[in-house]
């Protein structure tokens, strides 16, 4: 009924995990009949999805003169805090 699809539309928000599963199980029901489908979109709209991002791994250099590991962007100016070598002497790893 209305009032039961209501009642789920508005409790989504505060009972089920803000992840993934949330947001497609929100989008599926918009197009079931019954369905408000103004109160789906106000909760799509107004939930913040806790879905963890990947996290990009920083840029690994080394120096091939001592070993030193550099993370991170290498500048053209960088010099080895280690050995003092420019940065032609770092490879990416």
């Amino acid at each position: 009924s209305r009032l039961m699809a209501e009642d789920l539309c508005r409790e989504a928000g505060f009972m089920l995990p803000q992840s993934g599963n949330t947001r497609a199980f929100l989008e599926s029901i918009r197009s079931y009949p019954g369905i408000p489908i103004d109160v789906v979109e106000a909760l799509l709209n107004s939930i913040e999805f806790n879905e963890k991002k990947e996290e990009q791994k920083p840029e690994r250099w080394k120096c091939t003169v001592c070993g030193y590991i550099h993370e991170g962007p290498m500048a053209d100016d960088f010099t080895c805090p280690v050995c003092r070598q420019p940065a032609s002497k770092f490879v990416k790893i």
